[in-house]
């Protein structure tokens, strides 16, 4: 990006209103350590839930937006100290940057940031930090976000100690909710398509963006269609079902189980609901996933190698 900061140790201010106000995830995204973090606001800005998801899973993102002559108005978050280096992995992470012709989900920019004041009371100096947006080609109308995303937010905001009256506003929304869907039925004439995990990891996105497959709950689904989009593109040849578990874990601690037996309801709803998403969208069932040990239980660790934290998207 031509952010005009050559230099990948230069340390940077980088501003989170999501997801990334955990230390502990922003470890997960290749290895990334603030030096230090601090609580604080925009001033003048909004934060809405406005950035285009996943209908029926993911239906919306947040964002930020500058309110013109309205300082009263303010997101709150925290400041992280980071390298450029780090930066440039959050640039792949949210979705920033991307290969030619891809959907960009976010871009980065500069704002001046607000730390809380000290705890003698002293107000301390509003210093510039780049941060994220959505992008004009995903921006849309507002509308509830995943009870998921929302309790990301929340428990990170409350961790990290919050003004208590924006963290109940945050609380406030109301949200989507997967829970009761089950997997999309396949006919009997599909049943005995099967797709081994060589087969699939032949149709990622960088091998053929005109030829795409990801593997859900242990079926498998040519997502050429939706291919440029971020979270799709980076799960493309691959289980997804690992990638979807752990944005879950993420929200709620409840893990990753190493087999599809061992989901819990909860678990298996938010799977479904990826999986209806695809359904839903026109992507056609194309056979189930082939476990080295069985066509019926799919042993998500074996992915780990492949696919692992590096393929998170955070949506700040």
């Amino acid at each position: 990006m031509g952010d005009g900061l050559d230099d990948n140790e230069t340390l940077v201010w980088y501003f989170t209103f999501g997801a990334n106000m955990s230390r502990a995830t922003l470890t997960r995204r290749e290895g990334i350590t603030p030096v230090q973090s601090i609580p604080g606001v925009l001033k003048g800005f909004t934060l809405a839930f406005k950035l285009l998801g996943y209908a029926g899973c993911e239906p919306r993102f947040a964002t930020i937006a500058p309110i013109e002559s309205c300082e009263d108005v303010e997101v709150h978050g925290i400041a992280h100290q980071l390298s450029m280096r780090e930066l440039r992995v959050l640039d792949k992470y949210e979705g920033a940057v991307g290969p030619e012709g891809a959907v960009r989900a976010y871009e980065r920019f500069v704002a001046m940031f607000t730390p809380y004041p000290s705890k003698t009371g002293v107000p301390l100096a509003p210093f510039e930090v780049q941060t994220y947006r959505a992008t004009t080609a995903l921006l849309t109308e507002a509308a509830p976000p995943s009870q998921r995303y929302l309790d990301l937010l929340v428990s990170g905001a409350a961790a990290i100690g919050l003004d208590t009256a924006y963290i109940s506003w945050l609380r406030s929304h109301s949200t989507f909710a997967c829970d009761g869907l089950v997997m999309p039925e396949v006919t009997a004439d599909a049943r005995s398509q099967i797709i081994t995990l060589d087969e699939l990891a032949r149709h990622s996105y960088e091998l053929d963006p005109s030829n795409v497959w990801v593997a859900m709950g242990g079926q498998c689904y040519d997502i050429s269609k939706l291919a440029k989009s971020t979270m799709l593109r980076n799960m493309s040849g691959q289980d997804g079902t690992l990638y979807v578990l752990r944005m879950r874990d993420a929200a709620y601690g409840d893990g990753v189980p190493s087999l599809l037996t061992e989901l819990s309801e909860k678990q298996w709803a938010y799977v479904a609901s990826w999986a209806q998403y695809l359904v839903s969208s026109g992507c056609q069932f194309i056979g189930f996933l082939q476990s080295p040990t069985t066509c019926t239980e799919v042993v998500l660790q074996n992915q780990h190698s492949r696919q692992g934290d590096a393929n998170e998207r955070s949506h700040d």
